[in-house]
């Protein structure tokens, strides 16, 4: 899959509703990665906030909040760069209470970064194991990722 024309296709219209681009970008994003659960979020202090989803049956909701030391996400901020896990039951994050609460095997996730600050981050996820992610797995997250701090939330349309 091409994913750099269909975001490019996507986020070519300058002046569409953001959350309809955000909805798209992260359905490129699921189908690109073959995930199920696709996010942005903030972050403030100590709580990671859902922004924009896309998840099977809406079963997570914008506005839904959880304590950033108990996301996946925690570990891509901390590391301040994108990040990683294909079978994370089976790696060092296996005992981390993201893994206990969620049971998400796969997770991909890049840090959104305004000036040099980490004010969110994009990241796609799935219940099951997944094939190792690869450079292009996470140039796509960066990209997603870099868009997102300037169209959105440079903007300031974050709560």
């Amino acid at each position: 899959m091409n994913w750099k024309a269909s975001f490019e296709s996507i986020t070519a219209h300058p002046g569409s509703n953001d959350t309809n681009t955000v909805a798209k970008l992260l359905e490129l994003g699921l189908n690109y990665l073959g995930l199920g659960i696709g996010l942005v979020s903030s972050v403030h202090e100590n709580v990671y906030r859902v922004e924009h989803a896309s998840s099977p049956g809406d079963m997570i909701e914008p506005g839904t909040t959880f304590p950033i030391g108990h996301t996946y996400c925690w570990h891509t901020l901390k590391a301040n760069k994108p990040l990683g896990f294909h079978h994370a039951g089976d790696s060092s994050i296996a005992t981390h209470p993201c893994y206990s609460h969620f049971k998400l095997e796969s997770y991909i996730g890049a840090p959104i970064i305004v000036g040099e600050k980490a004010v969110g981050t994009v990241n796609f996820s799935a219940a099951a194991p997944r094939d190792p992610f690869c450079a292009a797995d996470f140039e796509f997250v960066t990209t997603i990722s870099r868009y997102l701090a300037q169209a959105y939330f440079g903007k300031g349309e974050v709560h």
